[in-house]
């Protein structure tokens, strides 16, 4: 790959470390940085947020109290928060499942993923560029060597 005229390789360390640096769980949890929240955990914030809106919102447009039936609004409340608690949990174990059966497939069948050049016969090692992502819920704690300068 030609990037500002030299030509540029990507080494199996810097291909790890952006694998292992973009992927779910990486980052450490932290209760006040919703980034490093798992799934079940942000699923289940906005569905208490969303019924608590709604209940609210309900009572205000018929002009009823606040605690009117407060004790079935917090039984509908939880029980969604439950059901949105469990899939989250679903979705994760479904992507986890996915990833691990696509990734026990190419080690099958390496033949099927062996493709390295285009129509042309270039590799693509010398057509695409660099892409470095900028991504607010990834805070970068190392530079690499193909950072550009800032």
């Amino acid at each position: 790959m030609v990037f500002n005229g030299q030509h540029v390789k990507i080494s199996p360390e810097e291909f790890k470390r952006r694998e292992t640096f973009l992927t779910e769980g990486q980052i450490k949890y932290n209760i006040f940085d919703p980034f490093s929240w798992p799934l079940q955990a942000k699923l289940t914030l906005a569905a208490g947020i969303a019924g608590i809106t709604s209940c609210s919102y309900y009572n205000i447009f018929y002009r009823k109290p606040w605690y009117q039936a407060i004790v079935v609004k917090s039984l509908l409340i939880s029980g969604g928060m439950c059901l949105a608690y469990f899939a989250g949990k679903s979705r994760v174990y479904n992507m986890a499942t996915r990833d691990a059966v696509i990734e026990h497939y190419m080690e099958l069948h390496p033949d099927d993923f062996d493709r390295t050049s285009d129509y042309i016969g270039r590799p693509y090692s010398g057509i695409l560029m660099p892409w470095f992502p900028r991504r607010g819920a990834y805070p970068r704690k190392e530079k690499s060597e193909y950072d550009h300068p800032e």
